[in-house]
């Protein structure tokens, strides 16, 4: 099984930029394993993952409530997946 970690904390997905000059937003890499914990429908969370990842590729965040609610109703529209 793949997960992500950062010290002491795991995540399902991430996101890195290419850097200045780069043509590609970056990558987004998926723990399917980890994410097939989260949700029964493994389909449906790697829709919303992969999503999540691109959203912060194109600069949403999620750390402040007004954020998050933004990234998570583009997350809704865009996978189909409802977060809550």
């Amino acid at each position: 099984a793949y997960e992500i970690t950062y010290g002491d904390w795991s995540s399902d997905v991430c996101s890195s930029d290419l850097g200045d000059g780069v043509r590609l937003l970056g990558d987004v890499v998926v723990a399917p394993a980890f994410a097939a914990r989260t949700r029964a429908d493994v389909a449906a969370e790697l829709r919303l993952l992969v999503v999540h990842g691109i959203l912060h590729l194109l600069g949403y965040d999620h750390e402040e409530d007004a954020e998050r609610a933004e990234m998570w109703a583009r997350q809704e529209r865009y996978s189909g997946v409802s977060v809550a």
